[in-house]
């Protein structure tokens, strides 16, 4: 099964300015345009009641009840937050991605620091400067095996980002800071695993 969801999320929580008769409105941080889930479950053609394999025995108990699951998620990047005194110089602050690296994932010259009289006047968010997209594979393999008429013994091997691809999260961007610019951390924890014994009765 899969499924595609399109959406915009706005907000108006914060005030730009002290004197502003009402809060800004702006894309939440946690805006998604994009969101793509698939899953799928394939139970493996061994073992009793199966296309191939014994009917009964101890080699049909042994290859037969394996399961294998996969869920594939693609969303958007989280939107970064302007952090600081900051304004808008007008230039973009995108760059393709042949040229984007970690250390350097925006021009930094679209933003500077605000002079201390002046009024601010750029959202605290930007719809051009995101964070890296995600990409990610959930898999497990599953064994089921049947002790008693109502007794089932189940072994799972689970994987999270089982590629374990890195995907950056969204970018510092306060310009006073040292690391302005950089998307340093991660949206997502490298591959985990896990092995789980469920006993069903």
């Amino acid at each position: 099964m899969g499924s595609y969801t399109f959406s915009k999320n706005i907000m108006r929580r914060f005030f730009l300015n002290p004197g502003d008769p009402a809060p800004s409105k702006m894309l939440a941080p946690y805006d998604v345009p994009h969101r793509i889930t698939f899953a799928s479950t394939w139970e493996l053609p061994f073992g009793a009641g199966q296309p191939w394999g014994w009917k009964s025995g101890s080699l049909s108990r042994l290859i037969g009840g394996w399961q294998m699951n996969a869920i594939w998620t693609w969303q958007s990047g989280f939107l970064a937050w302007l952090t600081g005194a900051v304004e808008a110089t007008g230039a973009s602050p995108e760059i393709s991605s042949s040229q984007r690296t970690w250390q350097h994932w925006i021009d930094t010259a679209s933003y500077r620091i605000k002079p201390t009289w002046a009024l601010r006047t750029a959202s605290y968010t930007d719809a051009h400067v995101r964070g890296g997209p995600i990409n990610n594979w959930d898999l497990s393999l599953l064994k089921t095996i049947s002790m008693r008429e109502r007794a089932k013994l189940q072994l799972r091997w689970e994987m999270f980002n089982a590629f374990n691809l890195v995907e950056f999260g969204a970018p510092d961007m306060n310009p006073g800071s040292t690391t302005f610019g950089c998307a340093c951390g991660t949206s997502q924890p490298a591959r985990t695993m896990q092995l789980g014994l469920k006993l069903s009765f």
